[in-house]
């Protein structure tokens, strides 16, 4: 470790066992195509969650059932059972332009954002035929594709 001018301890880069260079361009390359994917995720979540919050206010129900008459319906307990629960039933509440349904696929596409990430990630290791990290974001992978089936199976 070496400090650097604000006293914090760096890695040095061009150690022995850092395998790729800071002007790699298949590097950049890489960290580029992840900040697309991130910011493309970002974007559309926040365009789904707004165009859903605009559609609650202008149609004054979620499309569930749930009116909004007044005010204080806004701070009210909503029911579960009038909101999608399946990744099926969020896309025919979106081909309705029911407004829980367009809030619920904002909120499914950001919590997909850093998975497609790892999976845009591995591809790129993959590319660059750098075995070490293959195996190491295909086992971050894994483990979070597992946790999304056992979070669904209880």
């Amino acid at each position: 470790m070496v400090a650097n001018t604000e006293g914090h301890d760096v890695i040095p880069v061009n150690q022995p066992g850092w395998d790729a260079a800071p002007d790699d361009p298949g590097i950049h390359a890489l960290e580029a195509m992840v900040s697309r994917v991130l910011e493309a995720g970002v974007a559309l979540s926040l365009t789904l969650l707004l165009l859903g919050s605009v559609l609650l206010f202008v149609r004054g129900d979620s499309g569930y059932g749930q009116g909004m008459q007044n005010a204080a319906a806004l701070t009210t307990h909503v029911s579960l059972a009038s909101f999608p629960h399946t990744v099926s039933a969020v896309f025919r509440g979106v081909a309705g332009m029911r407004p829980y349904a367009v809030i619920a696929l904002g909120l499914l596409v950001l919590i997909a954002t850093p998975v497609i990430r790892v999976a845009v990630t591995l591809i790129g290791f993959l590319r660059a035929r750098d075995w070490r990290y293959v195996a190491i974001t295909a086992i971050v992978l894994a483990v979070l594709i597992t946790s999304f089936a056992l979070g669904k199976a209880g």
